[in-house]
């Protein structure tokens, strides 16, 4: 089943040498019709043309605009959240672009692909990754009133448009994220309470996709065994052993936040580049009532800032 491999970037991402790094390995992931990065306004002719040397198409706001603002019409408040925050484009204006496909992958700017992978023909309508903690802002209220996932980072993104209903975002969007001063993690609670509402959702295996993020929370055998951790250490990792052990094996690995500082000693081939891994999935249940209310303590301390 071909699908659109479909990122976002602008010219601070573009301008930086990890981005070339990541970016230019996508194409090792099989099965994409295309690759499709959608500009946030801010991209150059120049950075245009070193994406679209790699065989990307790029995609400028305006064009972007002229499909998805008629779409919107009869959704103010998704559509006042999309103006205010740049970031939560990337799960309306795919789901609005790519209405009819299957499948839609969706890959952050910092995500560099180690080796030819497939993705899983049996994946269910929702795939994303585990993060060391979930990374949610919004209404305290979110995650009471609404069934969610914990854990949840929206930076490697599967699913089948068909289970995003512009209805609901827009819901969320009026009732829980635009009292929000701090956009910042709105789109991942939006992700979190779409896959609380979706029967068939999972996370990849942490062995083949690796978030090397919260470093000073979780173990490299807790990032393998997608283990969200509430509280850990508070010291950074210095020793470069521990990424190491992190990233074995891994065919995507996302270098968010800090993680960057790791990208030039491991954005690097698997030992077998040429050979196609399949990207192994597990199920995931929604958060159980103390993770709700843990997760809305948290919102409410992340609110703050």
């Amino acid at each position: 089943m071909p699908f659109p491999l479909v990122s976002m970037c602008g010219s601070y991402h573009a301008t930086k040498d990890w981005y070339s790094r990541c970016a230019s390995s996508w194409d090792r992931i099989r099965g994409t019709e295309k690759v499709v990065v959608l500009d946030d306004g801010t991209l150059t002719d120049q950075d245009q043309g070193r994406i679209e040397s790699w065989g990307y198409d790029v995609w400028s706001i305006g064009a972007a605009n002229e499909q998805v603002e008629p779409a919107l019409r009869g959704y103010p408040a998704l559509r006042t959240l999309r103006e205010e925050s740049p970031l939560f484009r990337k799960i309306v204006d795919p789901n609005i672009l790519f209405a009819d496909e299957e499948r839609v992958l969706f890959m952050d700017s910092d995500i560099h692909v180690r080796g030819a992978v497939d993705l899983p023909s049996d994946a269910p309508d929702l795939l994303y990754t585990i993060g060391d903690v979930s990374g949610y802002r919004g209404g305290v209220l979110l995650p009471l009133q609404h069934p969610v996932t914990a854990g949840l980072n929206a930076g490697f993104m599967y699913w089948n448009p068909s289970i995003v209903e512009l209805g609901f975002l827009n819901e969320l969007a009026e009732r829980y994220l635009l009292q929000i001063d701090n956009m910042w993690w709105t789109l991942q609670s939006c992700w979190a309470a779409v896959a609380g509402r979706t029967d068939q959702k999972g996370a990849f295996d942490g062995r083949d996709v690796c978030n090397v993020s919260g470093l000073s929370k979780r173990t490299p055998a807790e990032v393998k065994d997608n283990v969200t951790k509430w509280i850990g250490k508070s010291a950074p990792v210095e020793d470069p052993s521990v990424i190491e052990q992190m990233v074995e094996g891994a065919s995507i690995v996302h270098f968010p936040g800090v993680g960057k500082k790791w990208i030039d000693d491991f954005a690097v081939p698997r030992g077998d580049p040429d050979t196609v891994h399949t990207l192994r999935w597990e199920p995931v249940e929604n958060a159980n009532l103390l993770e709700r209310s843990l997760l809305a303590l948290r919102m409410a301390w992340s609110n703050r800032q």
